[in-house]
């Protein structure tokens, strides 16, 4: 008996052994997913945005109302469609990533057939909940239609006008590269 534990010892350090990579491989895997997952959802928003603008005067407005329109713009039907499912609208964690929503500057008088919330800009950030596990870049996305991201998965920082800070933008390394155009 003896003997086979001996013989049974390294078959399973060898078994464990080749596991590690694998297991870092997957780790790698997982934090791709979740960063696909997230720029899917920053891409989802940006689009919603610019559908509901049309329905909504010209205005953006929050992810709540995206959710559910008819209770922010006056008489939008309520069997009518959404622009977002509550998932993305809920800004939760999801896919390991926290999520937060900026409207900047409010609409100044949006009219009667507009949302009382509309706002003429927004952008929406997201960070990985454990930097290196979740995810390794920060995003920011906003009615421009940019997404920008950063290398060491900080929040971007908004300008003061309440916009994605980019390069080109702001004349000067911002520390949020595009991630594509």
């Amino acid at each position: 008996m003896h003997h086979s534990l001996l013989v049974a010892c390294p078959l399973v350090a060898c078994l464990v052994l080749p596991g590690a990579p694998a297991a870092a491989q997957g780790d790698a895997a997982l934090i791709e997913d979740d960063e696909a997952a997230v720029i899917a959802d920053l891409q989802t928003i940006i689009s919603a945005e610019s559908v509901y603008q049309v329905v909504n005067a010209g205005f953006y407005d929050t992810p709540a109302c995206l959710f559910s329109p008819s209770s922010c713009i006056p008489d939008y039907p309520a069997e009518a469609p959404s622009f977002l499912d509550e998932a993305v609208a809920s800004l939760t964690i999801k896919d390991g990533y926290g999520r937060a929503f900026f409207t900047k500057p409010p609409a100044r008088k949006p009219g009667k057939n507009a949302s009382l919330t509309s706002a003429e800009f927004y952008a929406v950030v997201a960070w990985p909940e454990k930097r290196g596990e979740t995810g390794r870049h920060g995003f920011c996305a906003d009615a421009d239609g940019i997404i920008c991201f950063t290398e060491d998965g900080r929040t971007p920082k908004l300008s003061p006008e309440g916009r994605c800070p980019w390069e080109e933008r702001e004349g000067r390394p911002a520390g949020c590269e595009v991630l594509h155009r």
